[in-house]
């Protein structure tokens, strides 16, 4: 098909390419681009430091086709001077976000829409720590972690997904997205600013979230001088992050105690990163509520009955 760039609100836009090959199955599903009949083009704009083939005087389509009949390939950068050429990407704009940079003359062709492009570059200015989603799916978490390792990144933890949602990154993905983040056996369900957990079994191959970020030796929770009313959730997350922390997550509690850790606080009920809960590490575990709902994996006593106010058990961010 013929390429016609279309001006649209500053944006040059075109059309790069209309075939479909067969997506591979090999170290996950190619999640972006196997859904798309073709890529999109964002003129005056390239994806840097992604690029592992390069091609010479080839059209657009030419790149599309190349692009698509290798399994390492989410995207291309395309320059139409007086010798065509262009650049073939194993990532997307998507995955890599930070790496989007403005180029005259140049095509950034993938699977994302011209106007997500845009706004990931407006995120991108107002949160240089934006994270980026796998372009693979994944049937596990520790394959969709393994993903943002060799990027020297990391699964988000819960707190990060949040603050990213929270400054409209969502905007950018499909709705009802399941995606993989540091939490195991549990997965996030982005539904359009909102960000609800669930847990296994899942039935389909989910991508990863990942944030900048290698990971650092892990450090002992504290529990929060401040005391919060249960309902800001809030105010709760503000007080662990002006402490470099986040509010824990019952596996993180679970590790500090097979640590060694024990809570110093013998009244205390904190909360922590489920709503409407409170834990408690007693120095045998669970303690008296061993037996039942009320124990996470033998180790951490929970209850679905939290005390209108109380402090909160934070956890040091394990990354920079």
């Amino acid at each position: 098909m013929s390429v016609v760039p279309i001006l649209m609100m500053g944006l040059v836009v075109a059309f790069c390419m209309a075939w479909r090959a067969a997506a591979s199955q090999q170290g996950g599903s190619l999640a972006l681009r196997s859904a798309h009949q073709y890529f999109y083009g964002s003129g005056n704009q390239v994806l840097l430091g992604e690029g592992y083939r390069n091609l010479t005087g080839a059209s657009k389509m030419h790149c599309s086709k190349e692009c698509l009949s290798d399994d390492r390939c989410f995207s291309f950068n395309y320059w139409n001077g007086n010798v065509s050429r262009c650049e073939l990407n194993g990532a997307s704009a998507t995955r890599f976000p930070l790496a989007v940079r403005g180029w005259t003359g140049s095509y950034y062709c993938g699977p994302e829409k011209p106007l997500d492009v845009m706004r990931l570059q407006l995120l991108v200015k107002g949160d240089k720590g934006l994270p980026g989603l796998t372009d693979r799916t994944y049937d596990t978490q520790a394959s969709a972690s393994a993903d943002c390792q060799t990027a020297d990144q990391h699964l988000c933890e819960l707190w990060e997904v949040d603050r990213a949602y929270a400054g409209r990154y969502a905007e950018i993905l499909p709705a009802d997205t399941d995606i993989w983040y540091a939490v195991p056996d549990s997965q996030a369900l982005v539904n359009g600013s909102e960000v609800t957990q669930h847990g296994l079994p899942m039935t389909t191959s989910s991508p990863g979230i990942c944030c900048l970020g290698s990971q650092l030796s892990p450090q002992d929770p504290f529990i929060t001088s401040e005391y919060y009313s249960l309902q800001d959730v809030a105010g709760q997350a503000r007080g662990c992050s002006a402490l470099a922390s986040h509010p824990c997550t019952l596996p993180e509690l679970k590790a500090a105690y097979l640590r060694g850790y024990r809570q110093p606080t013998s009244s205390a009920w904190p909360y922590f990163a489920v709503r409407n809960r409170d834990v408690h590490l007693f120095s045998d575990g669970c303690g008296d509520y061993a037996d039942g709902p009320g124990c996470y994996e033998g180790v951490v006593a929970l209850t679905p009955r939290p005390r209108g106010s109380s402090p909160v058990f934070c956890c040091p961010n394990l990354y920079q």
